[in-house]
């Protein structure tokens, strides 16, 4: 699942006579209790809607796993529960404070990067060195730079998920505490031999978190296509349909399935999945966005992340309009031409 379809979960009603004592156990158990608890505090106690989401399948987390002290590290410096770290921003020790509990009861470690802009959660056991992985997010959000610059907000969170119940239940904290729009999850599957698969989840997931943030009104097809274009880049891999394969392969796959297809132009509107009911085009959405030049690539991403439209197929003819006025009739037929050549 991932981001690229980890969904949230649907919430039972918290039974009032359960009381408000239970709000907090819940909050406890999730392993998000510093600054859960303090929210708790300061709401009514009959909004019982703010809290149910995150009660289910918390409670047995609290005796689960081996309460492992977490690693928290900023650039490699450890970062200890006094967080007397000169340089280290209260935004990013608010962060910090979140989510150590969560790693604290799950057995993950907690990696803040030198720019402070992205707080990676990952597996303790799995990752107990995180030089590669800090390598990886460096050279991402070098790519990024021209892409909007740091949130004021704090860092960016990414859950590299061991259990699919780690991932449920950040979410639901997340949720409860009104930050999961700045929280990317995934399910980390690939193993110690699969380096390049888990680089490239890595990477598509800081590109993602940072792209919706600073492009809130990009379509999925393009946030996709470019997660997956960086993550190539960066890693020589990126995730399509699942798979860990190069640019190369991608552009192939899409020729393959568009050989026959007899329009003149590119759809746009066919490669979220708007029309044909097939969902979104992951090797089509990483070709299309590869044939466009990257300066003319960010022109575009910044323009339609910032123009909002709530229905999807308005946002398709607002996509077309915007591919439309860069390139012209001809512009569309050389893209659809080289995605049906591969090249």
């Amino acid at each position: 699942m991932g981001p690229r379809g980890l969904a949230h979960r649907e919430h039972g009603s918290l039974p009032k006579e359960k009381g408000y004592s239970m709000v907090l156990r819940a909050w406890c158990a999730a392993g998000l209790l510093t600054t859960a608890a303090a929210a708790a505090q300061e709401a009514p106690h009959n909004e019982y809607a703010i809290v149910e989401q995150a009660i289910e399948a918390s409670v047995n987390t609290w005796n689960a796993g081996g309460r492992l002290a977490p690693i928290v590290r900023w650039d490699g410096q450890p970062v200890d529960e006094d967080y007397d770290v000169q340089g280290l921003s209260d935004a990013s020790v608010e962060s910090i404070q979140t989510w150590r509990r969560f790693a604290e009861r799950r057995g993950y470690r907690v990696d803040l990067d030198e720019s402070q802009r992205v707080l990676v959660i990952s597996g303790l056991e799995r990752f107990e060195s995180f030089t590669s992985s800090r390598r990886v997010v460096e050279r991402v959000l070098d790519r990024l730079e021209d892409y909007d610059g740091m949130n004021s907000e704090g860092p960016l969170i990414v859950l590299r998920a061991m259990e699919i119940g780690d991932a449920e239940d950040a979410i639901s904290g997340a949720e409860l505490l009104q930050v999961d729009h700045r929280l990317q999850v995934f399910e980390e599957t690939g193993s110690r031999r699969d380096v390049r698969a888990v680089d490239a989840r890595l990477a598509e997931a800081v590109v993602r978190a940072h792209v919706e943030e600073h492009q809130p009104f990009l379509s999925e097809w393009m946030v996709d296509g470019l997660a997956s274009l960086i993550a190539e880049d960066v890693t020589g891999r990126a995730i399509i349909d699942g798979e860990a394969v190069t640019l190369r392969q991608a552009r192939l796959d899409a020729a393959r399935k568009h050989k026959s297809d007899e329009s003149a132009t590119l759809e746009i509107a066919e490669i979220g999945g708007r029309v044909n009911g097939k969902g979104l085009q992951e090797a089509d959405a990483m070709a299309v966005m590869s044939f466009i030049d990257e300066d003319l690539r960010m022109e575009i991403v910044a323009e339609l992340g910032q123009r909002g439209e709530p229905q999807l197929i308005a946002k398709s003819s607002q996509e077309t309009e915007v591919f439309m006025s860069h390139f012209g009739k001809l512009g569309m037929r050389d893209l659809q031409r080289s995605l049906k050549r591969g090249k």
